[in-house]
């Protein structure tokens, strides 16, 4: 009916707003997920770089470890000969010396140690950092998605109501124009009514009666005044 398309017009109008307001709200959210994700994306690559780096410290001081043991076993080893050399006190001098270098192995294997337990450390601390960084983009990732596909639909819905609002436009237009050209026919089947035509018949006998009365009127005024030539 005509009379419900303003109602429905005045709906689909506010669910439009409501759908613009949406809109705005989930554009503005989305290029914050979006600069959010561009960061933690960044944050991911230097952690991800960065325990690379402490990775190959921790293999450089496994490495260094393990060289420094054999060369301290070494020396131990020839200390331990030098010493059964020495009945005589004529490899005090080399004893000495190879306590020396004892003496400094063991201190550069208690400071690569010291090292590698500070990269082990760094390294189990940044892998955490990536574990978290990687599920902060996941979550970032499911959460564009999720405003893009809103964004979309809302967008895809405007776009619809808009097309629905020119369609109760032109439909409230048609029914304007129906109702007049309704009302012009029953104005036309009015005239044509008994009533109507019962007036129309009154007026025309009116008329009539009227001409007859006129005609009585000029005949009894043609006896009542004869002309000169009737008199004789």
């Amino acid at each position: 009916a005509i009379v419900e398309i303003p109602k429905k017009y005045k709906e689909l109008e506010q669910k439009n707003d409501d759908l613009e307001e949406n809109l705005k709200k989930w554009t503005q959210k989305l290029m914050t997920s979006n600069m959010s994700f561009d960061h933690s994306k960044k944050n991911l690559e230097n952690y991800v770089n960065q325990s690379k780096e402490l990775e190959k410290q921790v293999e450089e001081s496994k490495t260094k470890l393990a060289q420094y043991r054999k060369e301290l076993e070494e020396s131990n080893a020839k200390l331990s000969t030098l010493e059964s050399q020495n009945s005589d006190g004529s490899k005090a001098a080399e004893i000495t010396s190879e306590k020396e270098k004892i003496k400094s192995k063991n201190l550069e294997i208690k400071q690569e140690e010291e090292k590698f337990e500070t990269s082990q450390t760094k390294l189990r601390a940044k892998k955490d950092q990536i574990i978290k960084e990687t599920n902060k983009k996941s979550k970032l990732e499911i959460e564009i998605a999720d405003l893009t596909a809103k964004k979309e639909n809302a967008s895809k819905e405007i776009e619809t109501n808009k097309n629905e609002l020119k369609a109760l436009d032109k439909e409230y237009d048609d029914s304007v124009q129906k109702s007049d050209e309704l009302s012009n026919l029953l104005s036309k089947e009015n005239d044509n009514s008994p009533a109507s035509q019962e007036a129309a018949a009154r007026h025309i006998l009116e008329l009539k009666y009227d001409l007859q009365s006129e005609l009585k009127k000029e005949h009894l005024n043609g006896i009542s005044a004869p002309t000169a030539e009737q008199s004789k």
